[in-house]
């Protein structure tokens, strides 16, 4: 038997940061549609368990619109059980108003357990916060079967593996991590973070998917799953001379047009190189969903020629070096920007 476990869906995400009202709306709409495609997936493969493990929502507080959807997928999807684990971004999350019989959830401070066949289970805790270091010793499992344990919360400050030893664990699934990891369990089995199904943020690259767990082989498959990845790219600016030499080196690296790209520009700038961040966006913006471009190059110090009939730049010049709160780079960035303003450019604050 296979078995989805997946988490952080985080539906409601506000999603404007950075982008515009029109991506972030539809931003918001992918981040629904995911688990919808998700419970789709699930029914086209004869799938019929699938484990959210915690943060369904990204608030306590969810919108009766992203509440009607999450609760109104599972009930479109009859022949797939659900257990859901509330996570600490949706702990107060509030229950459909109709009982879903495919739909079983867990509590805080007590192990719930569900029998997903005769040879498997599944354990699940909401760990409260005055208990974190006592919920595992209550916890009590056959031999013999394939225990699922299901849990929401940081290694190290929620769960700690030691503690969760030796306690006829096969399978731990884990929720709150937003990017697929696997650890060995002390004493065996294993445990993994299935992440979330669509990144958000750019703190959030990389594959984002769900596991497949065979109960039979005791395998745990990561599917990448996500309809837009986040990728972040460097790329060294020392040697152009101006903004459209810059513009050149990006383009190639938006390879896909629906994703989403950060631009890291490193090195040291050319003396008179004038960089306009905003003229980047504006000739790149329709290669990809979304591109954001950080400036992490040097400016490069050079003082204006003494012949030079600009006395307003000669005295910040000097006013520049003077300062002792100003490293060396901060003192160079603070000159270009002055004297790209001077020089009539676009200047990116």
């Amino acid at each position: 038997m296979k078995i989805i476990h997946c988490a952080d869906l985080h539906i409601g995400s506000k999603m404007d940061g950075r982008f515009s009202p029109e991506q972030a709306r539809k931003r918001r709409q992918e981040l629904r549609l995911a688990f919808h495609d998700l419970a789709d997936y699930a029914n086209k493969n004869g799938i019929s368990h699938i484990l959210i493990a915690g943060d369904a929502f990204d608030s306590d507080h969810p919108s009766q619109d992203d509440l009607n959807y999450f609760f109104g997928t599972i009930k479109s999807h009859p022949q797939i059980q659900f257990y859901y684990l509330r996570g600490n971004h949706d702990l107060d999350a509030f229950p459909p108003e109709d009982e879903l019989a495919n739909l079983h959830t867990f509590i805080h401070g007590k192990w719930t357990y569900y029998p997903l066949s005769e040879k498997t289970v599944l354990a699940g805790i909401e760990i409260d916060e005055g208990d974190k270091d006592g919920y595992p010793a209550s916890l009590s499992l056959p031999s013999g079967t394939t225990n699922i344990v299901m849990l929401h919360g940081q290694i190290g400050k929620d769960i700690e593996l030691t503690k969760l030893a030796h306690k006829n664990i096969v399978y731990l699934a884990l929720g709150h991590i937003h990017s697929f990891e696997e650890f060995d369990l002390p004493g065996g089995g294993k445990a993994a973070y299935a992440g979330c199904l669509e990144p958000r943020g750019f703190d959030e690259s990389g594959g984002k998917g769900f596991i497949l767990y065979d109960d039979e082989t005791r395998e745990a498959e990561f599917v990448p799953f996500a309809k837009r990845h986040i990728h972040i790219e460097t790329i060294d600016i020392s040697k152009c001379g101006n903004t459209f030499e810059i513009t050149g080196k990006i383009a190639p690296l938006l390879q896909k047009r629906e994703d989403i790209y950060r631009i890291e520009l490193t090195g040291k700038r050319q003396p008179d190189l004038i960089l306009s961040i905003p003229n980047i966006l504006t000739s790149l913006s329709s290669k990809c969903f979304f591109l954001n471009i950080k400036d992490k190059s040097q400016a490069t110090l050079q003082q204006p020629a003494q012949e030079q009939d600009n006395a307003l730049l000669q005295d910040v010049f000097a006013r520049v070096e003077e300062d002792g709160e100003l490293d060396e780079n901060e003192k160079a960035d603070v000159l270009a920007t002055i004297q790209s303003a001077l020089a009539g450019e676009e200047v990116a604050l």
